[in-house]
């Protein structure tokens, strides 16, 4: 048996160096085990830098958990634990055994859940960390008091899972040390103990039941065991030092060693006073001529936070302070890893990232899931996003071709299917080649602002055909490892490797080359593992499962040089024993440190209790508290100049937070000092210009203050503060100017008048747009902005009411002079039920998104509607003819000239196309068919809607000259809805509508010609206005405006 020593001591005492000395001593056959990674790394430098070792061999520093798989590797070189997808696909097959056997009944059907296996391997890593066996548990829960239903389904899922692991020769993590105990116990030797006389443990706090007994089994092995242990014994650090106190009396226990309590020296710094006398029982001592190193910083939100971090940092780097010698500290540095790398790009500081990513986090293997999920239905934006992402950039196209994509795309009409999108996309072809005659007038504008169009068709054609070939690597059915093979080979048929080496960015190469590599790995380790080999799964449960895996799966980020020296950024449970000058802990809040307790759907908190009392002895949760606690402490200690502590006051949606209470005990040891700053007022949310630490701070401050950017900076951002000063002017209550429509200089005023002088013919809805807001005028008409259209499964309402206008055309010229009440019902509905099948199938090309099933019933509710129209027409139109069809006046090539119309702004002419012109025995009438809602009569009177009054006006003045039009309908086809202006009667009366035209008119008239295009929100405008993206309404912002102007 060993002889086993105790250092113990808290930060600041010579615990360290006495234990530096011993090893020193004994160096060569010496090792050093210890908690973490950094820490390792750390202690080895710190070893080779003494006068008195003269250098290394093999590797005396190790971790625990490295030392516990170095002797299984030694016993068997194959030997890897399992990671946690492993773990838990051997689960998987365990249950599936026993729910085959009918063993999980009592489990009910939560057994089959996610969930239920992440709460099971949870008790199971809890029981192997306690050291108990499958055997043990099944013999020990029998004792509860309180036995529960789940008892016996979770002991016999614990033998089975241990069971499949031993069978498979396979290890999870905490078994490691399991098997690491079997081989030190055994008779034979241990070759990595072979020269080793001394064992050390240094920066551990507590150790797990597993882990205790792999020591208690290498005191077997070697002749010295020396443990230093942080710790105190004044009676006023019970609480601090409650967890190291209860590790020190578990090794007198179990060792009986000789104990050295080694003092510490006196605190000369704030955070060397909190960590001496944080929750400190007697009086505390004064702080008093101690330096006040300590700050507690309340931010907005985690980019507050990060932001503030950076400024910070990059200070002190441009003062000189090595990056290696600060650290950013975080409970969960994944949660905020994406925001700290955008900080260091942006503020130009090196950062090193410990711990790898979430595989599912990167770029390549992100379009690798994707294009497993989008393979089944191929839905248009999904697959889209496959063909222009960088990795199907090996066909050199570029962006000057896979720009053109997504009109592409809306032009052939594709929605979804494999099918569709090779079938569409050729026939596009086959229109862009053919005459110009058989183009629609999309594709024919298309092609003069794209002249390559051809070209980019072939290549998105091309890329549809490879990204097709390679997903036919997968079948629909099959098992994992076939599954995995077939990904693999779907990865290779890209060539992703290839795509990675040659097309990624330079700045994320590295990253997305180690991404796909491990996905590789991934998928090889699911190959080889023969995982759940009997269960058969579809292509949409692999890409569920491979997403989960990939989210759970790390890889390593390769750094840099300059990143390898850069500011070391880690979580909270590797920063134990490191020293740095700075050191910034953020996100500390109440429920991230300490965390939330965490719930097991399997066993409560009162069923561990109860375990324990069984003989179970599994972690309670205040062990978890008071680790969270330590982990703190080792922050306190890290810190040689000064340490910030940072907190959130609110959520991103504005929901107050609180700080950690660990921080509230903190600020009570300096209940005098201003130790936190006060909250940041709203003006102080942009950084001084003496502290910006990027373009953007100085940006945000010169914006936020209308200060001046010093030179050359104001050269070269002068576009950006332009667009500050304009943003301040659309906001400000000055009246509006040319970047809210009101166009005041020349060469803007000329444009207005060449497009829309006198020669210009307008049509009522281009006046009528103007009416309704000028804004949209002036975005729509003026400026020609398009917004480009994702295809939907979906009959197009455009193309409805085009195709109801050609049917009913059509009807009443074969019927022509004939009152719908004078033709037969049956012939009328079998001719209108031929046209609506005639017209659909002439329109084919414009309904090519829709599925066949929709199409079919679009048609027969067409039908229907039409149907309706005619039994109301039939009602009322005994007197009235269908005289002409489709009357346009003051197009190019009409029959008809335009209609002139004077008004008090100047004259115009207007140009339109009238559905229908009926004769009665008093006069004429005008009919337009609508499809959509109906303007009121009150907009009529007021002269926001003018079509009916212009095309009135149009039959009188242009078309029949001298006839007199008694009325005018605005007809919703299918209903009784209408909106009518007549010489008498009811309805808005002649007088009121052409008042209301003449002035609708020449107020919009005056507008346009003074170039003066304000924006005028009305909420059912705005909601379906296709350019309130541009306009960005603010009600608030225009009312403003309006009363300055006023």
């Amino acid at each position: 048996m060993a002889v086993v020593e105790v250092l113990a001591g808290p930060s600041g005492s010579a615990r360290t160096e006495k234990l530096d000395r011993i090893l020193a001593e004994q160096w060569g056959r010496a090792l050093l085990l210890t908690p973490t990674t950094q820490f390792a790394r750390k202690r080895l430098e710190e070893l080779l830098v003494r006068p008195d070792i003269a250098g290394a061999w093999g590797t005396p520093v190790r971790t625990l958990q490295a030392f516990a798989e170095r002797i299984l590797q030694d016993a068997d070189p194959g030997a890897a634990p399992l990671n946690d997808l492993e773990r838990r696909l051997v689960l998987q097959e365990a249950l599936r055994r026993l729910r085959a056997a009918g063993e999980l009944d009592g489990a009910g059907p939560g057994s089959q859940t996610d969930g239920f296996l992440r709460h099971l391997l949870s008790v199971f890593e809890r029981l192997k960390q306690a050291a108990v066996e499958p055997d043990e548990f099944t013999e020990r829960v029998r004792r509860r008091k309180h036995p529960a239903a789940l008892d016996l389904v979770v002991a016999r899922a614990y033998q089975e899972y241990q069971a499949a692991l031993i069978e498979r020769g396979a290890y999870d993590r905490i078994g490691v040390y399991w098997q690491a105990r079997q081989l030190l116990e055994a008779p034979h030797g241990v070759p990595l103990l072979q020269g080793i006389s001394l064992v050390a443990f240094d920066g551990f706090d507590d150790f797990t039941e597993s882990e205790f007994r792999l020591i208690a089994a290498l005191g077997n092995r070697v002749n010295r065991l020396v443990f230093a242990v942080r710790a105190d014994r004044a009676a006023g650090g019970a609480d601090l030092y409650r967890l190291q106190r209860q590790t020190l009396a578990r090794i007198e226990t179990a060792f009986q060693p000789s104990m050295e309590w080694l003092p510490a020296r006196p605190p000369a710094t704030y955070s060397e006073h909190a960590s001496t006398c944080l929750l400190w029982r007697d009086e505390k001592p004064s702080v008093d001529g101690l330096v006040p190193n300590l700050e507690v910083v309340p931010c907005a939100g985690v980019t507050d936070e990060v932001e503030m971090i950076g400024r910070a940092v990059k200070t002190l780097i441009l003062d000189g302070v090595p990056a290696a010698e600060i650290a950013v500290v975080y409970a969960d540095l994944g949660a905020v890893r994406e925001a700290l790398r955008s900080m260091g790009r942006e503020f130009q500081i090196p950062l090193r990232l410990y711990g790898g990513e979430p595989l599912a986090a990167s770029s390549v293997c992100a379009f690798v899931l994707d294009a497993l999920e989008a393979s089944g239905a191929w839905q248009h934006g999904e697959i889209l996003e496959l063909l222009t992402a960088p990795w199907m950039d090996t066909d050199g196209a570029g962006e000057a071709l896979t720009g053109a994509f997504p009109v592409i795309c809306r032009l052939a009409g594709i929605v979804a299917g494999n099918a569709q999108w090779t079938q569409r996309l050729q026939r596009l072809r086959k229109e862009l080649s053919g005459p110009e005659r058989e183009r629609g007038p999309e594709t024919g504008l298309f092609l003069r602002r794209h002249p390559r169009v051809e070209e980019a068709v072939d290549a998105l054609l091309a890329r549809v055909e490879r990204l097709a070939h390679a997903l036919a690597m997968v079948p629909a059915t099959g098992d994992l490892p076939g599954f995995s093979r077939a990904t693999a080979e779907f990865m290779a048929t890209l060539a992703l490797d290839e795509a990675v080496r040659t097309h990624a960015p330079e700045s994320i190469r590295a990253r997305e080359a180690a991404a796909l590599e491990a996905l590789q790995d991934l998928l090889g380790r699911l190959d080889a593992g023969h995982f759940g080999a009997g269960g058969s799964l579809t292509r949409a449960d692999f890409a569920r499962f491979l997403r989960q895996a990939c989210g759970a799966q790390a890889f390593r980020v390769p750094q840099t040089p300059r990143e390898r020296q850069g500011v070391r950024c880690l979580g909270v449970k590797n920063i134990r024993g490191l020293r740095f000058r700075y050191v910034f802990f953020g996100g500390l809040n109440e429920g991230v440190i300490p965390g939330s307790p965490g719930v097991n759907a399997v066993y409560s908190e009162e069923d561990v209790r109860e375990l324990r009392e069984a003989g179970i002895p599994l972690e309670l949760r205040e062990l978890r508290a008071e680790q969270e606690f330590a982990a703190f402490h080792h922050v306190l200690e890290a810190a040689q100049d000064r340490l910030w502590f940072l907190w959130r006051t609110a959520t991103p949606d504005g929901k107050p937070l609180l700080r950690s209470p660990f921080l509230n005990d903190l600020l009570r040891l300096f209940p005098a000092r201003p130790v936190e700053r006060p909250p940041l007022r709203a003006s102080q949310y942009y950084p001084a210009l003496s502290d910006a630490a990027s373009t953007r701070d100085m940006l945000n401050n010169v914006f936020a203050t209308q200060g001046a950017l010093p030179n050359p900076l104001a050269e070269r951002f002068a576009h950006a503060v332009r667009g500050a000063d304009i943003e301040k002017q659309r906001y400000s209550p000055a009246p509006f100017d040319a970047f809210d429509g009101m166009l005041s200089k020349a060469s803007n005023r000329e444009t207005v008048a060449e497009r829309f002088g006198e020669p210009h013919v307008f049509s009522a809805t281009e006046l009528e747009d103007y009416r309704q807001c000028p804004f949209r005028f002036f975005a729509l008409r003026l400026l020609r902005l398009m917004q480009v259209e994702r295809p939907v499964a979906a009959f197009d309402r455009g193309v409805l009411g085009i195709v109801i206008h050609r049917i009913l055309e059509e009807f009443h010229r074969r019927y022509e002079g004939v009152p719908a009440a004078g033709i037969p019902p049956n012939e009328a509905e079998e001719t209108m039920r031929a046209l609506v099948d005639a017209v659909f199938a002439e329109h084919e090309a414009s309904m090519r998104t829709v599925p066949d099933g929709m199409l079919a019933a679009e048609r027969l509710s067409v039908h229907e509607r039409l149907q309706r129209y005619l039994a109301i027409e039939c009602q009322d139109e005994a007197t009235w003819r269908p005289a002409q069809f489709e009357a346009v006046f003051g197009n190019q090539g009409a029959p008809y000239p335009p209609l002139a119309v004077p008004t008090d702004a100047g004259a115009i002419q207007m140009r339109g196309r009238i559905d229908r012109i009926d004769q009665g025995e008093e006069g004429y009438r005008v009919l337009d068919y609508k499809t959509g809602s109906l303007p009121t009569a009150g907009q009529v009177k007021e002269g926001i809607s003018l079509q009916l009054v212009a095309y009135a006006l149009a039959l009188e003045q242009v078309i029949a000259p001298g006839a007199a039009c008694v009325e005018g309908v605005l007809l919703q086809v299918g209903t009784s809805a209408r909106v009518a202006v007549q010489q008498s009667g009811r309805s808005t009366s002649w007088e009121e509508a052409r008042r209301g035209f003449f002035e609708g008119v020449a107020a919009a008239l005056r507008g346009i010609r003074e170039a003066a295009f304000p924006p005028t929100p009305q909420p059912d405008v705005c909601a379906r206005c296709d350019a309130r993206r541009m306009c960005r309404i603010d009600a608030s912002r225009i009312r403003r405006k309006r009363e300055s102007a006023s």
